[in-house]
């Protein structure tokens, strides 16, 4: 019998990559570059901070949330033995490295939700439950991720959009993994980024006319609609039970009809 404590060996709609040593490897790099380049806090990051530290409830929680990760693998991967993500002031600054961080493409796996990696142990304590069920902590954390978009619709996040071997969307091993991209998709391969100009414009980009056209009963009549790719993340289902007895929708019809004959039958009235 398989052990509860077993990793999982999926992610649910694969936001995050379903190998966790990838997942353990990802968050490392994402440290060490915290790390080798500090930098001040972003304002939505020193708003997050100060509503953890003003309330005493959701500073405790802060708090627990990483005393509560297990000292065990595969949650231990620093040299310590710690936890990756140590406490909130850590999570605070890897939250404020991320702001200015796109996906670079990587053949192994696509962390799609960074954000998600940081929180990954943290989330599934009991503290770490109630601190994300606070109303507040949602909002800030909404701040969070709108600054995030801000960035990945700039100019600034086209620095994946490179040629680099490995990294970068018009490399080496991007190339081998997306062989037909300049014919299936509005680029220019002779400008910068391939005339993408932010990482939100590549991630959301254009079909080439023709190229797996729908029918005009697929589309809206009533007004155009681009057809676009989003490139990472595939349909999967969420979830997928098995033995599930269908419920009876007509036994309560039933019941209330009864209730309409007796009711006659003594004068009544029912009125809802």
């Amino acid at each position: 019998m398989e052990s509860v404590d077993a990793p999982a060996p999926y992610r649910v709609s694969q936001w995050l990559p379903s190998d966790h040593a990838f997942l353990a490897c990802w968050l490392d790099a994402m440290i060490h570059k915290t790390h080798a380049e500090p930098r001040p806090l972003h304002p939505v990051i020193v708003d997050f901070r100060d509503l953890i530290e003003s309330d005493p409830a959701l500073f405790m929680l802060f708090n627990q949330m990483f005393e509560q990760v297990p000292r065990r693998p595969p949650y231990d991967k620093d040299p310590t033995g710690r936890p990756q993500v140590r406490d909130y002031q850590h999570m605070l600054q890897l939250l404020n490295t991320i702001l200015t961080h796109a996906p670079d493409f990587d053949r192994t796996g696509l962390v799609g939700c960074p954000i998600n990696t940081i929180f990954d142990w943290s989330m599934g304590t009991a503290a770490g439950m109630a601190a994300f069920l606070n109303t507040r902590v949602n909002a800030e954390l909404k701040k969070v991720l709108n600054a995030w978009g801000h960035f990945l619709a700039s100019s600034d996040s086209t620095y994946v959009l490179s040629d680099h071997p490995h990294k970068g969307w018009f490399g080496t091993d991007a190339r081998q993994a997306m062989p037909d991209f300049a014919r299936e998709f509005r680029c220019d391969p002779q400008e910068p980024h391939h005339g993408f100009r932010s990482w939100d414009e590549f991630f959301t980009r254009e079909f080439r006319a023709g190229v797996r056209a729908a029918t005009r009963a697929q589309r809206r009549p009533d007004r155009h609609v681009p057809l676009r790719r989003l490139q990472p993340l595939p349909d999967v289902p969420a979830r997928c039970e098995t033995g599930v007895r269908p419920s009876r929708p007509e036994a309560r019809p039933a019941r209330r009809e009864h209730s309409r004959e007796r009711a006659h039958r003594h004068g009544g009235e029912i009125t809802s």
